[in-house]
Formats: C-alpha cells, sequence, structure tokens
C-alpha cells in the first residue's frame, strides 16, 4: 500500500468515526424522552480486507464502549437503549 492509498483510507476511516459522533451527538440532544424506545445506529467499520487497517479494528470496541456508557448513564438518555448494528467495510470503499 503507498502512502496515497494510506492516506486515502485514513481519511474515509476518520469521516465514518465523525458521522458516527455527529449521530451519537444529534441521539442525545434531539432525542430526549420519558419513552421506552429502542435506538438502533449502524457503523461501517474497516476492519479486514486487504492492507486491514488497525485503527478501523479499534473503531469496533472503542463504539460499543461509547454506546455502553450511553446506554449506563441514566440521566443521559432517560428511556432509550442505544444498540449498534455494524458491518465490516473490508477497506473497500464499494463495500462500505
Amino acid at each position: 500500500m503507498d502512502r496515497s492509498s494510506w492516506r486515502q483510507l485514513v481519511a474515509r476511516s476518520n469521516l465514518n468515526a465523525m458521522v458516527l459522533g455527529v449521530i451519537l451527538f444529534w441521539i442525545i440532544f434531539l432525542l430526549r424522552s420519558n419513552n421506552a424506545t429502542q435506538l438502533h445506529i449502524g457503523g461501517i467499520f474497516p476492519i479486514a480486507g486487504k492492507g486491514g487497517w488497525q485503527g478501523g479494528q479499534a473503531c469496533m470496541p472503542a463504539a460499543k464502549l461509547a454506546l455502553d456508557d450511553v446506554n449506563n448513564q441514566t440521566d443521559l438518555l432517560p428511556g432509550f437503549k442505544l444498540t449498534l448494528h455494524s458491518n465490516d467495510s473490508e477497506c473497500e470503499p464499494g463495500l462500505g
């Protein structure tokens, strides 16, 4: 993998993490309610594939920890439970 491909891969992965962060931000601040509702969040992480990226492998556990933290904070999203649905893009934009 050359330097240009590596930079593109890192940029895409950073964008995925940023999008997930923005989604979580809006869920936290816009959907506060007393209704017991399950919120589903999707994530696509570059984990395996040609030149599998270790940063992508770290994204999945980090996202799960973030969801666990939000779900365990009773005052953060009262009445809501976040559920993560994820897929491996295998470092391929077409799969993502």
